[in-house]
Order: structure tokens, then C-alpha cells, then sequence
């Protein structure tokens, strides 16, 4: 049985687009430029953005473990910010070059961290019924599609493995690709 997890990828889809929305606002609101620390004129190693974007993926699905709250704080948090900086840098470099910096790799990586979102979602609709649901002593608690704990954490570490790979593609394109377009 498939497990549809069309209601979770909402979930984190519509939490990362007020995150976005709210970022642009204060933006715009406070105007305050970009520190700049923030400003990256050459990016980092691959290793680092990988590591830095596997640890952020980690934490929202592993977020869920604690009903959810650590997962939609990271995806308002990183939303947020993502939308401060895409208006800063708009009014700063242009458009263009916003898609030039984004576009390449976060074909990858915003769909990965939002599959990852919704695992910590789903991690969090199975932790409630862990926590609050009553089995009968030898009856196991299953997920909504009827599986077991070990189908469910099987279920989780398939959807993190795809979350790793393109996540790996993304800090590639990053680091190797983007610097090459951007001198264009």
C-alpha cells in the first residue's frame, strides 16, 4: 500500500510560502540591507553547503519526534529568511541574477527540503499516535496505510535517502555550476 503524503508536502509547501511572503515583507517594510557576511561573492566548498543543507534536512524530518513544532519552526525560519534575501538581492543585483543564483540548484534543493518538511510531518502524525493511541497489549501501532513501526521507519529512511542525493546535486550545482554562470 502507497503512502500518500500529499497532505504533509501541502503542509510544508503552504508553511514555506508565508515563510516567503512574511521575508519579503519585512524586507520591504524595514529596509534593512543584506549583512554582509550574507553577501557571497565566491560560495562555499561543496562539503560545507551539502553538510550545511543534510544537517537543516535532518532536523525538519527528525523534527516531527517532537510533535512537529521543530519542523515548521525551521521551514518558517529558513522561509523567512529566503524571502528577505530574495528581496534584498532583487532590489540589489536585479531579477536576473536572482534566478541565476537560485534557479540552477534549487531545482534540486527546495523540493528536497520540502519532501523533507513533510517527512517531519509525517514523523509527527506518527509520533501522536505513538503517544496517544491505545493498543491492546500485543497489538502493534500501525501508520495510516496499516503499516508496522519498522514498514514506517522504512518508509522515512527511503524518502531521506532521495532528500540526501538531491540535496548532493544541488551543493554540486552550487559550487561548480552558479559561479560560472554568474561570470557570464
Amino acid at each position: 500500500m502507497k503512502r500518500n503524503i500529499g497532505n504533509s508536502l501541502f503542509i510544508s509547501v503552504i508553511v514555506t510560502m508565508f515563510g516567503l511572503s512574511m521575508g519579503v515583507l519585512i524586507g520591504l517594510t524595514f529596509d534593512v540591507p543584506l549583512p554582509e557576511q550574507l553577501i557571497i561573492t565566491n560560495p562555499p566548498p561543496q562539503e560545507w553547503i551539502f553538510q550545511n543543507n543534510s544537517s537543516v534536512a535532518i532536523g525538519l524530518s527528525l523534527g516531527g519526534l517532537l510533535f512537529g513544532f521543530i519542523t515548521i519552526g525551521i521551514l518558517l525560519f529558513n522561509s523567512v529568511f529566503l524571502g528577505y534575501w530574495f528581496q534584498e538581492r532583487i532590489r540589489s543585483q536585479g531579477l536576473m541574477m536572482v534566478f541565476i543564483l537560485v534557479v540552477p540548484h534549487g531545482i534540486f534543493e527546495i523540493p528536497a527540503l520540502l519532501l523533507a518538511g513533510s517527512v517531519g510531518i509525517e514523523i509527527t502524525k506518527w509520533t501522536f499516535r505513538l503517544f496517544f493511541s491505545s493498543p491492546s497489549y500485543d497489538e502493534e501501532i500501525k501508520d495510516q496505510e496499516g503499516r508496522s513501526n519498522d514498514g514506517f521507519i522504512k518508509w522515512v529512511m527511503t524518502r531521506m535517502i532521495v532528500v540526501e542525493v538531491l540535496l548532493y546535486i544541488a551543493s554540486f550545482i552550487e559550487s561548480y555550476l552558479t559561479p560560472l554562470l554568474v561570470d557570464m
